[in-house]
């Protein structure tokens, strides 16, 4: 070990590495000496010796781990690069990249890279990337980036993303992304979380905002106040979203109680729905789908809607297919602060493969335009009506 530190040194002296040029940089923190190179074993095990912090290098090399002052062009280190200064280059380190200064340039590690201040470049790392004052470019890792201050840029991550200001850019996570500021771009995840507005788009299982203004798509979309912009998923919740109940009759259905959820220019529907046949057999259907209210003036409003319902016949659930798809053309008119009467003509396409007394299908329909009886499956079209309450 001693004879190969001794065999660094002396090569490094005899090409002149540690001679300092007449050059000095400004770091972050203070101006240091502008060396051409440097090679260490590790620290002080240098061509600089205990001296290295105080020099910036255009090349350095450490074999093992480095503590050298900055880099003004390339630095590798099998294990470790710390600098005390800036990094305008690239740094690769098999483990980590340390600064307390900023990076301008890319930064390659196979664990971490860490930088104090500001990150303007690309940081890559097996693990995580840190950028204490914001970062301005890309960060990627096999687990988290994060930030102290905002992102202008791209952040992808296997599990997550996070910055606590703004976010200007991309934000891809295999888990979640969290932006404690506004977000005007992308996020995209399992979960994405944002503190203050969403201007761009939160795609994800389960997306969050304060305030909203651009687009949520997700299965459920949570946001305090929506000013704008689309909602849409399974279930959206506002505290002044679109929030109302229904109760409604419709040919064939004797009750159908309604729950209509998100904004009005695109809402979620959820409905349960009955239907007695002969007194002893019923219909049971639970409905999914989507509507919009479009006013027409300060009384009348037109609701399109389209939903699909599982007809389970005479049991909870019904396994076989047994769905009626619905296209209702609705009109309502108020009758109070939030009461309004609803009524409408509607496209009904049932496709069963469920018998009912040797009979194709389990509803009792009033009648048929269309039918198709195939070997399993059934097909049965009708125009129907609605009318209802809404609260």
């Amino acid at each position: 070990m001693k004879k190969i530190v001794t065999a660094v040194y002396l090569f490094a002296t005899s090409l002149g590495f540690t001679q300092a040029q007449e050059t000095t940089v400004d770091s972050t923190s203070h101006t240091q000496t502008l060396r051409a190179a440097q090679i260490s074993f590790i620290y002080p095990l240098s061509t600089a010796g205990i001296d290295a912090p105080k020099h910036a290098n255009v090349l350095s090399c450490n074999i093992l781990a480095g503590y050298n002052g900055g880099v003004e062009g390339f630095e590798f280190g099998s294990i470790a690069n710390i600098n005390e200064g800036d990094i305008n280059g690239l740094q690769v380190a098999g483990i980590v990249n340390t600064n307390t200064g900023g990076l301008e340039g890319v930064q390659v590690a196979g664990i971490c890279n860490i930088v104090l201040d500001s990150a303007q470049g690309i940081q890559v790392a097996g693990i995580s990337n840190f950028g204490n004052k914001g970062v301005k470019g890309t960060q990627i890792a096999g687990i988290v980036n994060h930030t102290n201050g905002g992102v202008q840029g791209t952040q992808i991550a296997g599990i997550c993303n996070s910055t606590l200001d703004s976010c200007r850019g991309l934000q891809i996570a295999g888990v979640a992304n969290v932006v404690k500021g506004n977000l005007d771009g992308v996020q995209i995840g399992l979960i994405n979380v944002t503190s203050e507005e969403v201007k761009g788009t939160q795609i994800g299982l389960i997306n969050y905002s304060k305030k909203h203004s651009g687009v949520q798509f997700g299965l459920i979309n949570i946001t305090d106040t929506i000013e704008g912009g689309i909602v849409f998923g399974l279930l959206s919740i506002s505290k002044n979203g679109y929030v109302r109940g229904e109760i409604s009759t419709t040919e064939f259905y004797l009750t159908s109680l309604s729950l209509k959820l998100g904004i009005r220019k695109l809402y979620s529907v959820f409905s349960v729905g009955t239907q007695f046949i002969d007194g002893k057999d019923f219909n049971l259907a639970f409905s999914y789908g989507f509507g919009a209210h479009f006013p027409i003036n300060n009384m009348w409003s037109f609701n399109p809607e389209l939903t699909t319902s599982q007809i389970n016949y005479s049991e909870a659930w019904t396994n076989k297919l047994n769905q009626l798809n619905q296209l209702q053309l609705n009109v309502a008119r108020k009758i109070g602060q939030r009461m309004e009467i609803v009524a409408g003509p509607s496209l009904n396409v049932y496709v069963t493969q469920v018998s009912r007394n040797g009979e194709v299908g389990t509803l009792a329909e009033p009648y048929t335009f269309f039918e198709y009886k195939g070997e399993t499956t059934s097909v049965k079209m009708w125009a129907g009506a609605k009318v209802g309450l809404r609260f």
